[in-house]
């Protein structure tokens, strides 16, 4: 009997092999473009904004509100009889000596006349009808509620300017139709020559040399409209003439504005209401009430303001020329003022050092060497500003340096002698951050004028800024160095 063969053991053992990593190209690229897409989201949002603005030259225009009071050489007619009044020629035109400028009817019969006898013959011209639709027209342009007492002036002047286009298209050859019906007036003539006015607000004796701050306060002013037809007493008001087309605006100013105007001859004035434009003369005077004034002398234009007593007007004046930049990109930053001869040139570098005093442990003397970036220097010579350069320097030149590496108490070192100096005194510089180089580098600034925006800073200033220099334009978010990303 054949003996049952017993199948051989199996080896149980695996051996286990490492996997190849399987890398392409393309796994490589995604996990580059990965890690930068995430480093860039980092950055932006950790980094603050920073917002630049280009240096350019420019100027600055800076206008001065005021109210003022017009002067002129004016005076009121009273009426000689008592009647209805009836004007013979129209507001603001000027009439030569003895022309007839109204008539009186003391029996009222003669204005019963005109209004029965009133026709379409009678209509306003084509060339009245655009001259009504100026003036309409300039009103709506200039009317602001503030001053909503305008409206009603408006409209008895053009009441006036109407009655006045009518009666003097029936006038003609009053005369004649009148005598026929019976009816006797008196006719007034002009003594002398000037522009006619149907208004008053017994303001008109006011000169120069009575002026005080009394007259500029307008809640008790009034004006008074004379019409045509109206039933006027004699000795009262009947037209008022301007002698002269010469005229003056006064208005108050304050010491700070005296400095300011004194030093020039003219003042560039717009006229708020209308937008006229004048360079016109001035002078500066003590009122009555010891107070200061400014008078502007006008030779035109008079007719324009005829009707008015009070103007709003702006001075316009040029500030200053030079490099124009955002008031919000100014700062201030604290330095040590040092003398020039303690501030050392490295010939390598090119650059500037403080040789600071020192010692070592042992208590032998030492020297540290700083460097240093100049920021500002006040020369005691007279140098070319726009040809300088920072090897021109004095001796006796003050720098200002920054305070941040160098403290105070530092004892600083002259390179060709024994003589030292303490590094104590600090100043207050304005300036704005430069941004040219991709980190901000603080730049010294020298405000001529400045408004609610913006200012004008002097240019050539050596350590300056210049023209198309890229700055922060908020200089409360960045500091000295400052990488900008």
């Amino acid at each position: 009997m054949k003996k049952r063969r017993m199948p051989k053991k199996r080896n149980k053992k695996i051996t286990r092999f490492r996997r190849r990593l399987n890398v392409n190209i393309g796994m490589i690229i995604f996990m580059f473009i990965f890690v930068y897409i995430i480093a860039i989201l980092f950055l932006h949002t950790s980094n603050k904004e920073i917002k630049s603005y280009e240096v350019q030259e420019g100027r600055l225009y800076a206008d001065k509100e005021y109210n003022g009071f017009i002067i002129r050489d004016e005076e009121i007619i009273p009426a000689e009889y008592t009647g209805n009044i009836t004007y013979y020629v129209r507001e603001k035109k000027k009439v030569p000596i003895g022309s007839t400028i109204y008539a009186i009817d003391e029996t009222g019969k003669m204005t019963e006349f005109l209004s029965l006898h009133m026709s379409n013959e009678n209509a306003l011209s084509t060339e009245e009808l655009s001259g009504l639709k100026q003036r309409l027209s300039s009103f709506s342009t200039s009317f602001s509620d503030m001053n909503f007492d305008t409206a009603y002036e408006t409209k008895y002047e053009f009441e006036t300017v109407i009655l006045d286009f009518v009666n003097q298209a029936m006038l003609d050859g009053l005369d004649e139709a009148l005598s026929q019906e019976g009816i006797v007036f008196r006719q007034i003539n002009a003594a002398k020559s000037g522009i006619i006015m149907f208004s008053y607000d017994n303001m008109e004796d006011i000169t120069i040399e009575n002026i005080t701050s009394d007259v500029f306060n307008k809640e008790n002013y009034n004006k008074s409209i004379i019409h045509s037809g109206n039933l006027i007493q004699s000795g009262t008001p009947a037209y008022k003439i301007i002698n002269s087309e010469n005229w003056n605006v006064v208005f108050p100013v304050t010491e700070e504005e005296v400095n300011e105007y004194q030093s020039l001859n003219h003042l560039t004035v717009i006229f708020s209401d209308t937008n006229l434009e004048v360079n016109t003369p001035f002078s500066i005077f003590i009122g009555a009430d010891g107070k200061q004034y400014v008078k502007l002398e006008l030779s035109k234009y008079m007719i324009q303001f005829a009707g008015d007593r009070y103007v709003n007007l702006r001075i316009s004046r040029r500030v200053a020329n030079g490099l124009k930049i955002p008031l919000s990109s100014v700062a201030s930053k604290l330095f040590h003022s040092v003398p020039a001869k303690f501030l050392i040139r490295n010939e390598g570098t090119g650059g500037y050092e403080i040789w600071k005093k020192v010692y070592t442990e042992t208590g032998e003397e030492s020297i540290e060497k700083i460097a240093v970036t100049i920021y500002h220097r006040e020369s005691s010579g007279d140098l070319d500003l726009e040809n300088f350069s920072e090897e021109e320097m004095l001796m006796d030149d003050i720098c200002y340096i920054s305070s941040e590496r160098i403290p105070t108490g530092t004892i600083a070192l002259a390179r060709d002698s024994s003589e030292e100096y303490i590094i104590a005194a600090t100043s207050l510089l304005q300036g704005a951050y430069n941004i040219n180089k991709g980190y901000t580098i603080f730049k010294r600034i020298e405000m001529l004028d400045q408004n609610d925006e913006y200012c004008i800073i002097a240019k050539n200033t050596a350590f300056g800024l210049t023209v198309y220099d890229r700055i922060a334009l908020d200089s409360t978010v960045v500091a000295e160095n400052e990488l900008l990303h």
